[in-house]
């Protein structure tokens, strides 16, 4: 079995019906790695397939089965965590924006059908950033501990500070106040984004093109491709569910004042390319006019044809480990202009290889010699 198989398996479920056990266990672990084998379960199962061979059906029971009941119990548990940062929080929660997964989550949108969440993202005002971490802090939400220099790279360079975990629970939030990194000169006018936010669950979420495009946003300018797969997915089922005139309008508009519009060509290019989505072709040619040609196109698709297809050993061949390496490369230097990325780059490997041979705390400042 084939990367590419996989994906047909993932657009049309129903042709697993005629899979062997072997490729049936390869597609579950393959597609558990990508965190979409709840969402690949639910739609199998509502095709009522009644296969042959009661030794795979049984085998598909537990592990689908399973699959679905612990998106369900995360879906649930991310909702708990929303209504308990709302009733601690108060009115304030209502300056908050859910981002990501959670925004599906409430929204119960086709995204959020067997989702399976990291953590909780949430957008603030910056000028709130400080007095949200204080208010989470006293509630059990304890900053992530980082050494002093990777804490500075937060708090100066990055779009979010240290993540914060509940002390209890082991929950995680992601506290933002945009949604690139400062320093990579790309960060948004985040008002641009935040414009006719929807409330929901005591807080907001983004409007459908802002939403859609933030998800390709934080794809297509990233390092991090572990679950390329399930994003592009997620991208896809935003645009079927909002397909509109209005929508295709003002998440032109939004691209192209965000400067976000390579990053809007690329989701829609492989969002067609992968699942056949229904795009807009007006607004997919004038982005092309910009940002295609036969030698561009060709350079995205070596990149993004390995980053965005399935990981597993099983199925990932040369060319797409070649591909995550180039958008490995890729997204860094995306995301900080070279004159700070060498130097960096440099500053983590030195503060590795030093905190390997002396420990962690080597680099801790001790506080009290300081005063």
């Amino acid at each position: 079995m084939k990367a590419k198989d996989i994906i047909s398996l993932l657009n049309n479920p129903a042709q697993a019906a005629s899979l062997s056990k072997l490729n049936w266990q390869i597609l579950i672990k393959v597609l558990r790695k990508e965190q979409l084998l709840a969402r690949f379960a639910i739609n199998f199962k509502r095709q009522n397939i009644a296969l042959s061979d009661d030794e795979i059906s049984a085998h598909l029971d537990v592990h689908l089965g399973n699959s679905i009941k612990i998106a369900i119990r995360q879906s649930q548990s991310v909702k708990f965590e929303i209504a308990e940062l709302a009733r601690l929080l108060g009115q304030s929660s209502q300056q908050l924006i859910l981002l990501k997964g959670a925004a599906y989550s409430v929204m119960n949108n086709l995204a959020s059908e067997g989702r399976t969440y990291g953590d909780i993202d949430l957008l603030a005002a910056k000028d709130k950033i400080d007095s949200f971490e204080k208010v989470l802090n006293t509630y059990g939400w304890i900053g992530k501990e980082v050494n002093d220099y990777d804490d500075k790279y937060y708090r100066e360079w990055s779009h979010e500070i240290p993540p914060l975990m509940h002390s209890s629970r082991g929950t995680v939030i992601d506290l933002h106040h945009n949604l690139v990194p400062i320093i990579s000169g790309r960060a948004p006018n985040i008002e641009l984004f935040i414009k006719d936010a929807i409330p929901v669950a005591e807080m907001n979420v983004l409007r459908p093109s802002a939403m859609t495009l933030h998800s390709a946003v934080h794809l297509f300018l990233n390092e991090d491709y572990d679950h390329g797969l399930r994003n592009i997915h997620d991208i896809s089922l935003l645009i079927n569910e909002h397909h509109s005139a209005e929508y295709w309008a003002d998440i032109y508009s939004l691209a192209k004042e965000s400067n976000f519009s390579l990053e809007l060509y690329l989701a829609l290019r492989y969002c067609k390319k992968l699942f056949n989505t229904t795009v807009c072709e007006s607004t997919y040619r004038k982005l092309g006019k910009t940002h295609a040609s036969l030698i561009k196109n060709a350079y995205w698709d070596l990149v993004f044809h390995g980053a965005l297809a399935p990981k597993h050993p099983l199925v990932a061949g040369p060319i797409i480990k070649l591909g995550l390496l180039f958008a490995y490369i890729r997204g860094h230097a995306a995301k900080m202009p070279m004159k700070v990325l060498i130097p960096h780059i440099f500053t983590k490997a030195y503060r590795e290889v030093v905190e390997t041979f002396a420990g962690k705390s080597y680099f801790v400042k001790n506080q009290d010699t300081q005063k």
